[in-house]
Protein backbone atom coordinates (compact mmCIF):
# COMPACT_ATOMS: atom_id res chain seq x y z
CA UNK A 1 0.00 0.00 0.00
CA UNK A 2 1.51 3.29 -1.08
CA UNK A 3 0.09 6.42 0.50
CA UNK A 4 0.42 9.88 -1.07
CA UNK A 5 3.15 12.18 0.20
CA UNK A 6 2.96 15.70 1.62
CA UNK A 7 0.94 18.22 -0.44
CA UNK A 8 1.86 21.93 -0.61
CA UNK A 9 -0.74 24.62 -1.35
CA UNK A 10 0.33 28.13 -2.35
CA UNK A 11 -3.00 29.99 -2.44
CA UNK A 12 -4.31 31.89 -0.54
CA UNK A 13 -1.15 31.34 1.58
CA UNK A 14 1.61 28.72 1.62
CA UNK A 15 0.92 25.64 3.74
CA UNK A 16 1.69 21.90 3.73
CA UNK A 17 -0.84 19.17 4.42
CA UNK A 18 -0.33 15.50 5.29
CA UNK A 19 -3.08 13.64 3.34
CA UNK A 20 -3.18 10.84 5.89
CA UNK A 21 -2.17 10.24 9.46
CA UNK A 22 -2.85 6.50 9.70
CA UNK A 23 -0.76 5.13 12.60
CA UNK A 24 1.65 2.26 12.02
CA UNK A 25 0.36 0.27 15.00
CA UNK A 26 -2.56 -2.07 15.56
CA UNK A 27 -5.67 -0.91 17.38
CA UNK A 28 -7.32 -4.17 18.40
CA UNK A 29 -10.42 -4.24 20.56
CA UNK A 30 -10.67 -6.94 23.24
CA UNK A 31 -13.90 -7.33 25.22
CA UNK A 32 -15.11 -9.53 28.05
CA UNK A 33 -18.76 -10.43 28.56
CA UNK A 34 -21.11 -12.03 31.04
CA UNK A 35 -24.69 -13.01 30.38
CA UNK A 36 -27.59 -15.09 31.59
CA UNK A 37 -30.87 -16.64 30.47
CA UNK A 38 -33.74 -17.26 32.83
CA UNK A 39 -36.64 -19.48 31.72
CA UNK A 40 -40.01 -19.10 33.43
CA UNK A 41 -42.60 -21.83 33.63
CA UNK A 42 -44.88 -20.09 31.13
CA UNK A 43 -42.32 -20.16 28.26
CA UNK A 44 -41.00 -16.61 28.67
CA UNK A 45 -37.20 -16.32 28.52
CA UNK A 46 -35.41 -13.31 30.03
CA UNK A 47 -31.95 -12.59 28.58
CA UNK A 48 -29.31 -10.19 29.92
CA UNK A 49 -25.71 -9.50 28.93
CA UNK A 50 -22.94 -7.04 29.82
CA UNK A 51 -19.77 -6.28 27.85
CA UNK A 52 -16.60 -4.70 29.32
CA UNK A 53 -13.59 -3.47 27.36
CA UNK A 54 -10.38 -5.27 28.41
CA UNK A 55 -8.13 -2.74 26.66
CA UNK A 56 -8.42 0.88 25.58
CA UNK A 57 -8.39 0.51 21.79
CA UNK A 58 -11.00 2.65 20.09
CA UNK A 59 -13.93 4.67 21.34
CA UNK A 60 -16.14 2.45 23.53
CA UNK A 61 -18.25 2.80 26.67
CA UNK A 62 -17.00 1.52 30.04
CA UNK A 63 -19.89 -0.98 30.22
CA UNK A 64 -22.42 -1.99 27.59
CA UNK A 65 -25.53 -3.90 28.61
CA UNK A 66 -28.28 -5.58 26.68
CA UNK A 67 -31.58 -7.10 27.74
CA UNK A 68 -34.07 -9.22 25.89
CA UNK A 69 -37.37 -10.97 26.21
CA UNK A 70 -38.21 -14.14 24.28
CA UNK A 71 -41.20 -16.42 24.14
CA UNK A 72 -41.00 -20.16 23.53
CA UNK A 73 -44.07 -22.01 22.31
Amino acid sequence: LRLPGTVTYDAPFRRTVEPTNIPNERDDQINGSFGFKFVTGSGIILVGNTVWPLNRGGLRPNVLWTAGLEYSF
